[in-house]
């Protein structure tokens, strides 16, 4: 079973100059990049990365609830 799947930069990196436009955390650029790349959200407890509004960003309570754990 795998667990990860790993992302090629090359289906992403169209995206990264405008996450990095977006990103306070420079760190969370590919996060943001992926998720406009694949049209998903992503997952993080990091508050400053909802301050954008390009992707939506779930924390693990959202996160949990939305996968009917909580």
């Amino acid at each position: 079973m795998q667990l990860v799947d790993v992302l090629p930069s090359e289906k992403f990196s169209d995206f990264m100059k405008e996450a990095n436009a977006l990103a306070h955390d420079k760190d969370d650029t590919e996060f943001l990049a992926v998720g406009m790349a694949l049209d998903i959200p992503v997952w993080s407890n990091n508050k400053a990365l909802k301050l954008q509004n390009r992707v939506k960003v779930l924390n693990t309570a959202e996160l949990m609830v939305g996968l009917g754990l909580k």
